[in-house]
């Protein structure tokens, strides 16, 4: 796998700042749950807006956790940092939902993902202590994540 544009200074961030080295495969394991998490949000939301009475998914209408939020909110103070604007339009993608986005949603795509990119080296970090992790141990992180959304 040829790493996606823009993944050197956020893999250099996970390596120097967080202590996690990923490979070429861990990397697209990472995108992967990465990406499909993102969608999990969207398609609860539909239904959350659909409930509320509206036509359009809101930021509010997504599933947003303490813990997400505050990975959110570390990403918006690290992010020129990490650099990620490439990669997160690589990784980035409505997901086929029937409703409309709102603009308040839309302009918060890039800390979402930001955010959800931290979220999973945290659960790397911390489910696995691995610093170079393995196929199994992303495997057993996009599991853990996928429980909670």
């Amino acid at each position: 796998m040829i790493r996606p544009k823009g993944f050197d200074k956020l893999d250099h961030y996970f390596r120097t700042e967080l202590g996690i080295d990923l490979t070429d495969e861990t990397i697209n394991l990472l995108l992967e749950g990465v990406k499909s998490t993102f969608g999990k949000l969207f398609y609860g939301a539909e239904n959350r807006a659909r409930f509320n009475g509206r036509n359009f998914i809101a930021l509010a209408d997504l599933n947003i956790t303490k813990a997400l939020e505050e990975h959110i909110e570390n990403f918006k103070k690290i992010e020129e940092d990490m650099g990620v604007d490439e990669l997160l339009e690589y990784i980035s993608f409505i997901p086929p939902v029937e409703m409309e986005v709102g603009e308040d949603l839309r302009s918060e795509y890039r800390n979402i993902m930001g955010g959800l990119l931290l979220m999973y080296a945290s659960v790397i970090k911390g489910a696995t202590g691995e610093k170079k992790p393995s196929r199994s141990a992303m495997e057993f992180v996009n599991r853990i994540v996928d429980k909670v959304f």
